[in-house]
Order: structure tokens, then sequence, then C-alpha cells
């Protein structure tokens, strides 16, 4: 992601305010509403851990676990994680 951002460094004029980080570009996405909601998946891509089946830990059908055998930090981290772009706040704001 830096590399992308040195990237836009380069190519746009020098009075172009471009972040630095990849924190500070989440965060100017954050504050303009344009932020996305992380739901977790099926490594066996057979469902979403959303709405109903927030609180499965492993789906009944084919028995994969939510979850990797290892943690993070203490938390957590799951096989795959879609990231969602609701559209709706993205049309309000043009």
């Amino acid at each position: 992601m830096i590399e992308l951002l040195n990237f836009f460094k380069d190519v746009l004029p020098e009075d172009s305010s471009v972040p630095k980080s990849f924190y500070d570009s989440k965060k100017v996405l954050s504050d303009l509403g344009l932020g996305y909601t992380k739901i977790d998946a099926c490594k066996s891509n057979c469902i979403l851990y959303w709405k109903n089946y927030d609180n499965f830990q492993s789906f009944p059908k084919c028995g994969d676990s939510r979850w990797k055998s290892e943690e993070h930090k203490g938390k957590k981290v799951a096989h795959k994680v879609l990231r969602h772009f609701p559209i709706k706040p993205r049309l309000q704001r043009l």
C-alpha cells in the first residue's frame, strides 16, 4: 500500500495532498463517511458470517471452522474476510 501512495506522490503535482501512510488514508476515507464493513467468510466460500449466521463458529453443512487455529495478539483471526463498501452513502455524497 505504501508503494501505491508513493506512486501517487510521484505522479500528482507537488501541491497535492496525498496521505503519507495507509493509516492516514483510512482515516480520510472514514472521515468522509466512506468506510467499509468487515464480514467473515467461510474458507470454502459456503457462507458469509453475517446477519443470521453472525454467531456461528463453524458452518453446519461443510463443518469448516470460522477461525484459523493460531491467534494474533490474543484475538481470533478469520480464514477469509469480505470488505463490504456500501454504495448508498457514496451516492448520497454526490
